[in-house]
């Protein structure tokens, strides 16, 4: 944690988160030392440790504005309790500002798990997942995609995007255990736009879907579960077969479980 306060304690500390991550950006996490930061900053190893006792910890100070933007997202929208075109919106701007770290770090095998378990935040790129309380639990997943031709081939010219493969993937999911014995789901699906086929000429539409499910335990190993997709019912085309045979996305549907364990 910062041991520094006043403007030029945090000018330096931006200076260094900077610094590091043109470095991750550059080098990947792994292949980045403490050497190196201090010598692209010119700083001594002992001026950089009063600010940053560690690279995890510098990687944690890197990634705390994009987990503070999506708490604050995820808050907002359990407050309207509904999903519309705006917050999709909102919540592709938040993915976007933050592209180049999660493009940079998300593929980085050395961030994983272990480097930051103990802080309430697992592979915080591809998925996070938090215990707010004993009763309640949250996980999120994230992917940034950009798929496309690099070589010319009899189908496509290179330089076109792969069809149906969203920018943007998210999906949230909070179970909160009202009692021992009955608890409740509420989650979101988001998608950014993508092209119904390779010749780029449509592009399906972004879209958000929430839905919502119940557990119950009947007995000991025995648990019942409900689920109810698309509560809101939401008009979304998640895929296509052509530029002209686009399948839209389900209605509001209702499944039940019976699950088993030994």
């Amino acid at each position: 944690m910062a041991r520094t306060v006043g403007s030029a304690a945090e000018d330096t500390r931006r200076r260094i988160l900077d610094a590091t991550t043109e470095l991750f950006h550059e080098r990947g996490y792994a292949s980045t030392s403490i050497r190196h930061i201090t010598e692209r900053l010119g700083m001594t190893k002992g001026a950089l440790y009063y600010h940053f006792s560690s690279k995890e910890e510098l990687l944690l100070a890197i990634v705390a504005p994009l987990l503070e933007a999506l708490t604050t997202f995820v808050g907002a929208l359990r407050e309207a309790g509904t999903v519309g075109p705006e917050q999709v919106r909102e919540l592709v701007d938040i993915l976007d500002a933050n592209a180049p770290l999660v493009r940079s770090l998300g593929s980085d095998p050395a961030v994983t798990r272990a480097k930051l378990e103990g802080r309430g935040i697992t592979a915080p790129f591809m998925e996070l997942e938090r215990s707010i309380s004993n009763r309640w639990q949250v996980s999120a997943g994230y992917s940034w995609q950009k798929a496309e031709i690099t070589k010319t081939t009899a189908s496509a010219p290179a330089g076109l995007d792969v069809p149906l493969v969203p920018k943007h993937s998210f999906s949230l999911w909070n179970r909160y255990d009202v009692s021992d014995t009955l608890g409740l789901g509420l989650g979101v699906i988001a998608r950014s736009k993508s092209y119904a086929s390779i010749s780029n000429n449509v592009k399906l539409p972004g879209y958000a879907r929430v839905d919502a499910a119940a557990y119950y335990k009947l007995m000991r190993g025995i648990e019942a579960q409900i689920n109810v997709e698309n509560i809101f019912g939401a008009d979304y085309f998640p895929t296509a077969h052509s530029d002209n045979n686009i399948a839209p996305g389900g209605p509001r549907a209702v499944k039940a479980q019976l699950r088993f364990g030994f």
